[in-house]
């Protein structure tokens, strides 16, 4: 993906920024972004955040909706416009190394310290862009973005009311109760990937023609899926996220597992008295 594509996928938050050296700073992380991160969902285990950031490229709508909700935040707390332009940077970067290096295909427990580590790296490559100040604060609100579900990994919990912001603004955008998201569009942005053609569950007529729409079979068919051994994993996950697609997977397991015949008959014999069996 060339950068001029990446870039225009964020033309809108990019132009939040009022600071011009921010905004060629910020120009500059989503240019050298890892290709993946403009076309893997949110959350590779489809577990997490809402539906329109488990599909691909949903990590791109992820990070636009919390720069949303930073922008917002900013706002209602009266911070600053310089810190107002510093947290939609943090909002735009939190989430740029999900999968690490990028060789993986999961979400890697470090990635705010990858991510922070990709933001000095790019101050290194472009200096004059952003004060060392400026950097280590919005650092420090990327390495603490988790909050604290990050304790366990070893990151660092939010101390400031920067980095609360960022860290709130993160944690609203990825509840699943959020149906949809009002994106605003973004002017000759091509879209990543075109959508797979989804049957409302209520119209579909046989189970095996259910879509999925999550994960990494999304736009296969249950019927295309059952090979793999993953309908059987998923009926088996107590709390598994997706209901719909369980229920499916569980009718369609049931009308294809096959029939146990029941063995005819026997002729009764008629034994003699020394070959009773008493």
């Amino acid at each position: 993906m060339n950068k001029e594509d990446k870039v225009k996928l964020f033309i809108n938050e990019l132009n939040d920024i009022q600071d011009d050296k921010l905004r060629e700073f910020a120009t500059k992380i989503i240019e050298g972004a890892d290709d993946y991160f403009f076309t893997v969902p949110a959350s590779s285990s489809g577990k997490y955040h809402p539906d329109f950031a488990r599909e691909v490229g949903g990590l791109v709508k992820h990070t636009r909706a919390v720069e949303f909700f930073a922008k917002t935040l900013a706002a209602s707390f009266m911070r600053s416009q310089r810190d107002t332009d510093l947290l939609i940077l943090a909002a735009l970067a939190h989430d740029i190394k999900k999968q690490g290096d990028g060789r993986g295909h999961h979400t890697v427990a470090l990635h705010p310290i990858y991510a922070s580590n990709y933001l000095k790296a790019c101050d290194a490559a472009n200096p004059g862009l952003i004060d060392k100040e400026d950097l280590t604060k919005v650092c420090t609100a990327v390495e603490s973005h988790m909050g604290p579900w990050g304790k366990e990994s070893g990151l660092p919990v939010p101390s400031s009311e920067f980095d609360f912001l960022l860290q709130s603004a993160d944690y609203i955008a990825s509840r699943k109760e959020i149906l949809d998201f009002d994106f605003r569009p973004t002017e000759n942005a091509e879209p990543v990937k075109a959508e797979p053609v989804r049957t409302p569950v209520n119209e579909v007529t046989e189970p095996g023609d259910y879509v999925f729409t999550f994960g990494k079979h999304k736009g296969k068919t249950i019927r295309e899926v059952e090979p793999t051994g993953y309908l059987d994993w998923m009926v088996g996950q107590a709390d598994f996220f997706n209901k719909e697609a369980q229920d499916m997977a569980k009718k369609y397991l049931a009308e294809s597992a096959p029939k146990k015949t029941v063995a005819p008959p026997q002729p009764v014999v008629a034994l003699a008295n020394d070959d009773l069996p008493f």
